[in-house]
């Protein structure tokens, strides 16, 4: 079971977000899981480091079909009870995130225990980084019907887990390495790395 930081998830927390950090939970023992931690002083739902894999950012949405109006790469178009809102694209939102951990590593003292030595990769992190948008209230046969259209191509599979893909992880009851593989496939571009050291995981925890 991976290590949950905090250990219990928030009861102000949504529903999406308490679904996926049960889990997360199952995530092979030596996997961290921050939820909400501070980064530059803005909060991603979820922070998930796998020592052989790398570091995910994940956000959480609790939108649900007919609250899609429309949007871009940039934005979503949401309904609300005060009439349209226009909000950040989860799947950017959660790139922005990562982005702001990344800079916040390279600052930190012994941030370049993280990096690549001498060679072709030098300087470059020295894992892969991944980052991850979660629809927990939209299917991907309800993208295709919202109140805007079909939605899939603003919601690409490759950076978006919707509804039905959660309640399979949990109706599969994955854990372990079967679960680490499918956050895996979030990674993009993802390598074969040495599992990070414990003077490594220090660096990242610190962040």
């Amino acid at each position: 079971m991976a290590t949950m930081i905090p250990d219990r998830c928030p009861s102000r927390a949504s529903q999406g977000e308490k679904r996926l950090f049960a889990i997360l939970q199952n995530l092979p023992d030596e996997a961290l899981v921050y939820y909400e931690p501070i980064i530059e002083n803005r909060y991603p739902d979820f922070i998930v480091l796998c020592p052989d894999i790398g570091v995910l950012i994940i956000e959480v949405k609790g939108w649900r079909p007919n609250d899609l109006l429309g949007g871009n790469q940039e934005s979503v178009t949401i309904k609300d009870v005060r009439g349209p809102s226009e909000q950040r694209h989860p799947v950017r939102q959660a790139r922005e995130y990562m982005y702001d951990l990344m800079d916040r590593l390279r600052k930190l003292p012994g941030g370049q225990r993280l990096l690549n030595g001498p060679g072709p990769h030098q300087n470059r992190f020295a894992f892969p980084f991944g980052h991850l948008a979660v629809l927990a209230n939209i299917t991907t046969e309800q993208l295709t019907r919202t109140a805007a259209g079909d939605m899939t191509a603003l919601f690409a599979a490759s950076k978006v887990l919707t509804r039905d893909q959660l309640l399979s992880w949990e109706e599969r009851q994955l854990a372990g390495d079967a679960l680490a593989v499918e956050l895996k496939s979030f990674f993009d571009p993802c390598w074969t790395i040495e599992p990070l050291r414990e003077e490594q995981i220090d660096v990242l925890r610190a962040a």
